[in-house]
Parts: structure tokens; sequence; C-alpha cells
């Protein structure tokens, strides 16, 4: 998750109001550019936002950031919704999150394309070969970034070893983890308070929603995020995989705390372990196509949604994959929406409840431990890819990405591409 304390406190001393015109320009001009996770694309927008263009006060900011914080899902597009609410209403909050999050729908749509006609050649497998281990560096070297910025206590650390155990060892499902250190959170939250350390302030806005325009609003979020599924089982039918496929999705969208990385091990076992509907090496390559793409990493579901309904499919593959890809991302992200259009006149409220903020910290925890046992899962499918063998160039590989990720600033763009080289130079 991001950190605020990244954040400048500088502040233009003079607000400007900007046409709707101008804040378009400016949400496409996001969506192209926003690589680099979400902590990146947060000081991004505040820099621009804040800073430059004097469009949002630093208090409103950080008030919309820490509810984000609070809410599953991607919490830079959330952020970028509730800002565009701020400034225009609710169109202006549609536009700024559609636009954020445009770019990455196209682009991984022709990747994954690109990985149904030509996944299986022995070019295309050597270059994720060399993919596999810089994306195994990137995952570890974002957990231990997690985990320095929130293990600050001894309970806490525990948590997340409890969480990695339990997923690892005794394959304990990430929902029912994530629910009891919710439950942990608040409890420890009111009986011993110091164990979780300090919370982050908010501050509150003098904004109050009407309770029927609430009710209206979550009834039709929730139509029209149940809608494309309601779809698909009238025609096709209830059993139909795209049915399936969207139940394991809508379930992912309101267990993603902890950043994209935290639910993706939960998305394996059911896409790949549970239903047989992925390949690892599909996951891996998505993994490392949502790494070189600007917006949100979570939009790698809507690469995992098509390549599984691709190989599901019996006739008409590229119809049933195109269908599969839309509605995981129309699943994924419609929440999103719904949560900041219906939270976000009672931010200052939901920001001051302590237990609240108290749970999301046991679970951002949990977070820490589940990104782990994703590291670990993803390690052992690179660098042994068979029990007889450690490939140890893929692991030299891994461990120099890792320390230069940990000790420089280059991004990540650049090292995928170093090891697609290097898997094409392998294969050569």
């Amino acid at each position: 998750m991001a950190s605020v304390a990244t954040i400048s406190d500088a502040q233009p001393s003079k607000l400007v109001s900007p046409s709707f015109k101008q804040a378009l320009c400016y949400w496409a001009y996001l969506g192209w550019t926003s690589f680099g996770g979400p902590a990146a694309q947060i000081s991004l927008m505040h820099r621009e936002l804040v800073e430059r263009r004097a469009w949002i006060d630093e208090g409103r900011f950080l008030t919309g950031l820490n509810l984000c914080m609070l809410l599953p899902g991607p919490e830079a597009q959330q952020l970028a919704v509730y800002l565009g609410n701020q400034l225009h209403g609710r169109r202006g909050g549609l536009v700024a999150g559609l636009l954020f999050i445009l770019p990455s729908i196209l682009i991984l749509y022709g990747l994954a394309a690109l990985y149904v006609l030509h996944g299986s050649t022995r070019e295309f497998t050597s270059v994720l070969g060399g993919l596999q281990p810089v994306v195994v560096a990137i995952v570890a070297a974002s957990a231990g970034k997690l985990a320095t910025r929130v293990l600050d206590r001894w309970f806490l650390r525990l948590i997340a070893l409890i969480t990695l155990l339990a997923l690892s060892g005794f394959g304990v499902s990430f929902p029912l983890l994530l629910l009891f250190a919710a439950i942990v959170g608040v409890a420890v939250g009111r009986w011993r308070p110091d164990w979780l350390g300090g919370l982050p302030g908010s501050e509150a806005l003098a904004t109050v929603a009407q309770p029927r325009w609430s009710w209206l609003t979550l009834g039709i979020g929730l139509m029209m995020w149940w809608l494309p599924i309601g779809l698909v089982a009238w025609f096709l039918g209830p059993n139909d995989m795209l049915v399936e496929l969207g139940g394991v999705f809508a379930k992912v969208a309101v267990i993603t705390f902890g950043g994209a990385y935290a639910v993706l091990p939960y998305v394996a076992q059911e896409l790949v372990s549970t239903y047989h509907w992925l390949s690892l090496d599909a996951t891996v390559a998505g993994l490392a196509f949502a790494e070189t793409t600007p917006g949100p990493l979570i939009m790698v579901l809507q690469f995992f949604g098509f390549v599984a309904a691709w190989d599901q499919a019996s006739t008409y593959p590229w119809v049933y994959a195109t269908a599969a890809a839309a509605m995981t991302t129309w699943i994924t992200f419609v929440p999103c929406f719904l949560w900041i259009f219906l939270l976000s006149p009672y931010v200052g409220k939901i920001g001051q409840i302590n237990l609240l903020q108290q749970a999301l910290k046991v679970m951002t925890a949990a977070s820490v431990g589940v990104i782990l046992t994703l590291g670990l899962w993803l390690a052992r499918h690179a660098l042994i890819p068979d029990a007889s063998r450690v490939d140890w160039m893929a692991l030299l590989i891994g461990l120099v990405c890792f320390q230069i990720l940990r000790q420089t600033k280059i991004g990540m763009v650049p090292l995928l591409i170093a090891g697609a080289v290097i898997g094409a130079l392998r294969f050569l």
C-alpha cells in the first residue's frame, strides 16, 4: 500500500478550478504515464494536482488517500476516482477512473492475444524463462518494502509469519485469513492498542450525504456490478465457465487489501489448482506483462480471464476470451467506483474510526505474509523447474535484480526488458 509519508507538504497558496476539458486531458495523460505501482502513481497525482496545478488542496488529497487505503481494490485508481469526483462530481469521477485504466486494458488485451497465439513456441517460452526470475525479485522486493513500512511491532510480524505458515503449510483460504486478521485487529485494537502502534490521522470534512441517495447509489452499484454475470447465466446457463469465472473475480474484488500481490496466491489457487483453467507459466507471464504496462497491477486479472477462457472455449475462442476479459475487468473495477461514490461523503467520519484502521493494520500485516507466500510459490516454479535440479542462472538473475531493486532507483521495466533479452540469448 502506498505511504502517505512520501508525499510532500508543499502546497500552492491559491486553488484553481479547472474546466472539465482540462481535467479530461490530464486524466488521459495520467492513464498512459502511470508506471511504477501505486506509490509512484499517487506521488505523481500529488505532484501534478496539489503542487503544480493547484486543483486540489493538501488536506482533501490526504483525506481521500486515507479513505482509499481503507478500501479493497487498487488505491491509486480509487484515488483518481475520488479526486475526479471532487473536481467535477460523479461524471468527473467516472472519467478519471476509466481513463486511468483504459491504456492497461488495451495493452494487456493485446499481450494476452499474443500469448495465446505464440506462448507455446520455444522462442516465446525462452523469453518468459528470462522474465520469471525478474518477477520473483520484484515480488520479493515489494514484500520487503511493505514489511519495512508496516511491520513495526512484534505482534504485526507475528501475524505475517502466521499467515505465511497458514497459506504455504496448511493451505488455509485467503478470505478466511483476511477475516481472521480483521477480527484480531478489532480485538487487539480494543484491548491492547499498544501492540499495533500509532494510526494515521485523518482530517474531517463537513460534507455528509443524504441516506436516501446513499441507498440509491448502493442499489444501482450492486446491480451494475453483477449485471454481466446475470446476463451470461441467462444466455449460456448458470453452469457456464464464465459464470464461475465471474464469481471468482467478484470475491477477489472485495478482498484486495494490501495490493494486487496479496490476492494473487488466492487467484492462482482458484484458477490453477481448483478449476485447472490456467497454467503456472501463464500466471508468471501475466505478472511480467502487467508490470510493464501503465495502470494498476490488478489489471493482470484481465489477462488471466482472457487466457483461461481461451483454453476452455470449445468454439469461437476469440469471442469467448474477449467476453471473459471484458467481464473480468468490469467485475474488478465497478466496485472501485461504487465504494468512492458511496463513501466519499462520509470520508471524514470513516477516517476517524480507530477500530477500522486498527483492523486494516492487522490485515495489511497479514498481506505481507501472503505476498511472501506468492514469492515462494513463484520461486519454486522459476528457480526449480523440476525436482532434480536448480536453475542456477535463474537464481543468479533473481538475486542480482533483487539487489538492484533494493539499492538503486532503477525501475522494474528495464529489469524486465533485460530478463527478456537474457532469456532470448539463452535460447540462442
